[in-house]
């Protein structure tokens, strides 16, 4: 991937930017790792964002190449278009960038303060957060109620991303997660614990808010050139300081995926092209069943993304 975008120009004058705005060198750690310092999360969010905008200037190449071969034999029968767009969590970034609320650059900057505030807010109080694997929201919510009926200290754990009908992440302080686990893994409802550094989407955010609302206020947004739906209502935002409003809260609120996908389908999306470093959009979206939805490199299909 990283050899790709180096040998694509649009690619890599996005990696030079980087390279030239954040206070490390990004190329050098997406070619040579190691995996421990990529995964730090004030370098994995700007590494994300780069790679997901350069990954997204080589698929608008690729699909103007395609038109216009189709366009010469008359055979134009191109369907894939930028007709909406939508991320998931840091995802959301990459997504108004490429619908041009901000450029690269500043987009860039958000990220870079945005991972570092996140890692700070991180070592302040130790965090995690749990995937619940083949329930609902519903039964989620109750057995956290039970959990919480158990217990006599008041931890923060909350609802953080709602992935799936049956795929819901919690988050919150490390001993309630460690435990919450534990409470479910009794009544035989599984769980995995994601890779993360800590209690993303989650009151244990609110200190990063100070700074992060000061960022956010630097920076002008852009009225998006196409519908953009937004993580914390899982609606299309009807304007670009509704968009700022709602990213202030995205550090705190969760991550309502399966309403995106669902007002994604009702305005007529019948498929979706993921764009980024990796497929799990994909995935959530293979098991939601609403409309098909492919990896950038892998698309096959014809539709509305």
């Amino acid at each position: 991937m990283f050899d790709a975008m180096g040998e694509n120009g649009e690619a890599a004058a996005l990696l030079k930017s980087a390279d030239e705005i954040l206070d490390f060198n990004l190329s050098a750690i997406l070619k040579n790792g190691p995996a421990e310092v990529l995964c730090q999360t004030e370098i994995a969010q700007p590494a994300i964002f780069t790679t997901s905008v350069a990954l997204w200037k080589l698929y608008k190449q690729g699909v103007a190449m395609v038109k216009e071969s189709a366009e010469k034999d008359g055979s134009d029968k191109m369907g894939w278009h930028d007709g909406l767009f939508a991320g998931h969590s840091l995802g959301e970034f990459s997504a108004a960038c490429a619908a041009g609320v901000f450029s690269f650059e500043e987009g860039l900057r958000l990220v870079a303060i945005r991972g570092k505030l996140m890692a700070r807010a991180c070592q302040q109080r130790a965090g995690k957060m749990l995937a619940v694997l083949g329930q609902s929201q519903e039964v989620v919510e109750q057995a956290l109620d039970r959990f919480r009926d158990a217990i006599t200290s008041r931890p923060v754990l909350v609802i953080a991303n709602i992935n799936g009908p049956k795929q819901i992440v919690v988050s919150g302080d490390a001993s309630a997660i460690d435990d919450f686990a534990t409470f479910l893994a009794a009544e035989k409802i599984r769980t995995a614990f994601l890779k993360v550094a800590g209690a993303f989407h989650s009151p244990l955010m609110e200190s990063a808010l100070p700074e992060w609302n000061v960022a956010l206020d630097a920076v002008t947004f852009n009225e998006p050139t196409a519908p953009l739906i937004d993580n914390v209502t899982g609606e299309v935002v009807t304007s670009a300081a509704e968009l700022k409003e709602n990213l202030r809260r995205q550090l705190v609120s969760p991550v309502q995926w399966v309403k995106t996908l669902e007002t994604a389908k009702s305005l007529g999306v019948t498929a979706a092209i993921e764009v980024g470093p990796g497929a799990v959009l994909t995935g959530l979206c293979k098991k939601w069943g609403g409309f098909a939805c492919e990896p950038f490199g892998l698309a096959k299909s014809s539709g509305t993304v």
